[in-house]
């Protein structure tokens, strides 16, 4: 190409040329980064009838289940607990509140109705100083969501005025699930003569 051509040519279009003796600039070649090969599930291998097995779950964790005889136990004894705290506020927790509950105290009328049996522990605690319970021969029964508990109450009571009191009386606790929660809808006592009855140990509450 003479000179005059390549003047006519575009400068987009020249090569660039060297000077005389210096060898041109070579722009080097770009590498292809190397791919890594997909990682390859194990294979199951099939069986001699060519069934391949199914992969095995991860076991679930193992809950270990109350038994609601233990849990009632529990609840019945958060009664008493509540009884001797001689606090209405936690006397209330322990109950459901209509008129299906019942309660009967020894040398009292029944009560029906949560307004009514309310009221018959608002006035055994006004009347006493301090109360305790030793619980002996308790059983528990679990009838879907009815439970019922009977025990012997051994007590202590300092009555207003009238000093410590030693009696022991039958008790039966009928407790009812709701929601998941066992709370009382009938506590019934009835006198009970023993010679059997034990002094609770420990310091009044």
């Amino acid at each position: 190409m003479t000179r005059k051509a390549e003047e006519r040519m575009p400068r987009k279009n020249r090569k660039a040329e060297a000077p005389a003796g210096v060898e041109p600039e070579r722009t080097p070649a770009r590498r292809t980064p190397a791919r890594r090969p997909p990682a390859r599930r194990p294979r199951r291998r099939a069986d001699a009838a060519g069934t391949v097995p199914a992969a095995t779950p991860a076991p679930e964790p193992v809950v270990p289940q109350v038994p609601p005889e233990h849990v009632l136990e529990v609840v019945n004894r958060a009664y008493y607990d509540a009884f001797q705290s001689l606090d209405l506020d936690q006397m209330d927790r322990m109950w459901w509140h209509d008129d299906r509950v019942m309660c009967i105290h020894p040398g009292w009328d029944a009560r029906h109705g949560w307004p009514d049996v309310r009221k018959t522990f608002e006035d055994v605690f006004a009347n006493t100083k301090s109360i305790r319970f030793a619980l002996g021969d308790v059983r528990v029964r679990v009838a879907g969501d009815v439970a019922w508990v009977t025990c012997v109450e051994n007590l202590v009571s300092e009555e207003g005025g009238s000093g410590d009191y030693l009696g022991a009386v039958l008790a039966t606790n009928l407790f009812e699930r709701r929601h998941g929660e066992w709370r009382l809808v009938l506590h019934h006592t009835s006198p009970f003569s023993s010679e059997d009855a034990e002094l609770p140990e420990g310091p009044l509450h």
